[in-house]
């Protein structure tokens, strides 16, 4: 054993005791006592795509061996497709490749909100919906602490009824998480219930404030609720692996590296986090955006028209900015450029790039149209960058629609008339949605615009 591995030896076991040692003299300083008690439910259907399909096709969600394909991307898979063949959520797989003993179920985007429409009706039939927070199609937070007050049975029964309940009335399993806070009820449920799965237990935790020393502390760090691979990143840099290692370092060098977000990743550390779901709707941002993006069927180059598909994505802003009387006056564009590209690429932005640029308060589709054309001709080489593979357009700055400014290169009149043909294209797609009525780009050879208008969220509806 040479030196450099028993120094690390060393080291690790110095830090572990430390650790140790720092647990059992937090736990004596009874530091949450002064903490709100209140008592917080995470919910997560499991494996919510597969389960719709399988519960629509007579199948029991846990025993079915499936999933759900959309192209060739798994959105869902069947606790015993992923024991047994390795399957994951959005991993790729080619229809054809897929084993003949597994169910495929073709996605139903549209079928798939009905039903999460169902599992929120079904919580508001029991639960006051200003105490439910939506997170997701499958996953909400609930604030139970009127709810279970009152009660004789304990808040881990009354977790546990609910989870039987729902899946005697709509056949869905459920992982449940208690905490005392919003943040501690999200991680018991996404680190140790649904975990359970898998061995055979209740999918069903319960986490006090001493389960920051013993559970979340030896949790890694991307396994952890709202800190992605970037922010693992940064926080190793600063010498940051565990959240230990945060709790027990410096706030004021995670403000100054990460901002109120560093701050944030430190109180979460602690596991303290003081969000109350029923004050979720008395938060104003500062700024609002609305944004629209795709990833292209495969990658476009030169022969292909890349200007039609963001115009199709600055149309979509668009229609959401005369749906809320709304003009913007900044807008931006996002090119991501074919993964197969990156390795050995000297081009500038060998990953894509974003352009911005200010423009005259407009909710006007050509204006819109006229914007991207140049930013992206702007920034886009086209003698030397690589094929594209995803798109996005934003636009923001928002202010109230005031109509539209008097150009001096545009007649008045035409200007009025186009102002009534978009009002009158709006209007269309409001009423017989967005494949109902389009421009002519539409039409161009290997446009995406009429085959997203029959997506949900990118996938069949």
């Amino acid at each position: 054993m040479n030196k450099k591995i028993r120094q690390k030896m060393a080291k690790d076991y110095l830090i572990s005791h430390k650790y140790i040692a720092a647990k059992k003299y937090l736990k004596s300083l009874n530091l949450y006592e002064e903490e709100e008690d209140r008592l917080y439910l995470g919910i997560d259907v499991s494996a919510f795509y597969l389960s719709c399909e399988a519960i629509d096709h007579g199948e029991n969600p846990l025993q079915t061996l499936g999933i759900v394909l959309s192209g060739t991307l798994i959105m869902s898979t069947s606790k015993f497709a992923k024991l047994k063949y390795g399957f994951s959520n959005v991993m790729r797989i080619r229809p054809e490749d897929v084993p003949k003993d597994v169910i495929v179920y073709p996605a139903r985007m549209g079928f798939y909100a009905l039903r999460s429409l169902q599992v929120y009706d079904w919580f508001c039939r029991r639960i006051p919906p200003k105490y439910i927070h939506v997170y997701s199609r499958d996953e909400m937070i609930i604030d139970i602490t009127t709810v279970w007050k009152g009660r004789s049975e304990s808040p881990a029964a009354f977790a546990m009824k609910l989870q039987e309940d729902i899946r005697k009335d709509l056949g869905f399993y459920m992982s449940a998480g208690i905490g005392p806070n919003f943040f501690l009820a999200k991680v018991a449920m996404d680190i140790e219930a649904k975990k359970h799965l898998y061995d055979k237990r209740h999918l069903f935790a319960q986490w006090t404030y001493d389960d920051v020393f013993d559970k979340l502390w030896n949790t890694e760090l991307i396994e952890v609720w709202n800190i992605g691979a970037s922010s693992v990143r940064t926080l190793n840099e600063l010498g940051y692996y565990s959240l230990a290692d945060i709790a027990l370092g410096d706030p004021e060098l995670l403000r100054k590296k990460m901002g109120m977000r560093g701050l944030q990743i430190y109180m979460r550390a602690w596991g303290l986090d003081h969000t109350r779901v029923e004050q979720r709707g008395e938060y104003q941002p500062k700024s609002v955006s609305i944004g629209h993006g795709m990833t292209l069927p495969r990658a476009f180059t030169l022969t292909d028209n890349i200007i039609n598909e963001f115009k199709g994505l600055s149309d979509a802003c668009a229609l959401d900015l005369l749906k809320i009387n709304k003009q913007a006056a900044c807008i931006s564009i996002y090119v991501g450029y074919e993964k197969n590209s990156y390795e050995n690429n000297t081009h500038e932005n060998s990953r894509g790039f974003i352009a911005q640029t200010k423009i005259v308060p407009t909710n006007r589709l050509d204006e819109l149209h006229e914007a991207v054309e140049y930013l992206f001709n702007k920034k886009y080489n086209y003698l030397t960058a690589p094929p594209i593979r995803r798109l996005g357009v934003h636009v923001s700055k928002l202010q109230e629609d005031r109509g539209s400014q008097t150009s001096l290169f545009e007649d008045p009149e035409i200007s009025r008339k186009r102002q009534e043909m978009y009002k009158a294209y709006f209007d269309t797609t409001q009423i017989y949605g967005k494949g109902a009525v389009y421009l002519g780009y539409a039409l161009s050879a290997g446009s995406q615009y009429l085959h997203r208008t029959t997506l949900i969220g990118g996938h069949p509806k």
